[in-house]
Formats: structure tokens, sequence, C-alpha cells
């Protein structure tokens, strides 16, 4: 069920998990940058949530995933992203 989550990042380029400033700074990224940066950016979400993901159940995991407005900075995933 979590990789559905996933997925939809990818179909979706990120807007239905951040607010509208945020999605606007990832769509320039993607158009900015190199091939496959959609998932250099997911790896770099993923990196950031590890620690939090490794302490949760798989409900605590989905609600993660879910809610990443309130738990990622997009900025710091946007750099690490960048550094790939």
């Amino acid at each position: 069920m979590s990789e559905m989550y996933v997925v939809s990042w990818f179909t979706n380029f990120f807007s239905m998990d951040f607010d509208v400033g945020s999605v606007i700074r990832i769509w320039d990224y993607l158009f900015l940058s190199e091939e496959n940066f959609e998932i250099f950016l997911a790896v770099a979400i993923m990196c950031e949530l590890r620690e939090t993901l490794l302490l949760k159940d798989s409900s605590g995991i989905l609600s993660c995933i879910k809610n990443l407005q309130s738990i990622v900075s997009i900025d710091l995933c946007l750099k690490y992203a960048l550094h790939m």
C-alpha cells in the first residue's frame, strides 16, 4: 500500500503532497535539472525520513508518507537531490 503513495509522487510530480510554493520550487528544479531528478528527489525525501520511518509500524509509515509537508524540509531535499 505504501508504494501507492510513492507512485503518486511521480504521477503528480509531488503536487498532492506539498503547498503551492513548494510545488513551484520542485517543478523549477524538475524542468531545469538533468533527467531523473524526480527519482533523486524521492530518494532525498526517503533519506530525510529514514530515522522516523525506522521507528514506525506500517500505519505510522503511511501516516508519515501522507503528511510530508509537515515533516520534510523540501529545500533540504532539493539541495540533496541536486548533489546526487
